[in-house]
């Protein structure tokens, strides 16, 4: 219903970030969801997740974030560690396999 005829003016297709636009998606998420981070996360650790996690937009760093916030709570701890966000990274690419980029749908 959205797409029909006289919805939209236009259709603006949004490039995903790159690795600098993940790394500071993923710190707006964890500063808003107010995460609190182990001693061992640091600036270094989130340019690596953010350099690892090619191809993914803003919602997916979102869930990363919630993903890695329920594996710490799952091991009693009161902050989000390194393990917890390379262990929600792994298993979010893990779960992603097999899925590719799709073509855009519209002619633009």
């Amino acid at each position: 219903a959205l797409l029909r005829p006289g919805r939209f003016d236009r259709i603006v297709k949004v490039d995903l970030p790159n690795a600098r636009g993940r790394k500071s998606i993923l710190g707006v998420h964890l500063r808003l969801k107010q995460v609190p981070l182990a001693p061992d996360v640091d600036d270094k650790l989130l340019t690596t997740i953010a350099e690892r996690s090619d191809g993914l937009a803003g919602a997916a760093l979102e869930s990363l974030v919630n993903e890695a916030a329920i594996r710490a709570a799952r091991r009693y701890s009161s902050t989000v560690a390194a393990q917890d966000l390379e262990q929600a990274l792994s298993e979010f690419k893990r779960s992603r396999e097999g899925t590719g980029p799709r073509p855009f749908p519209f002619s633009l």
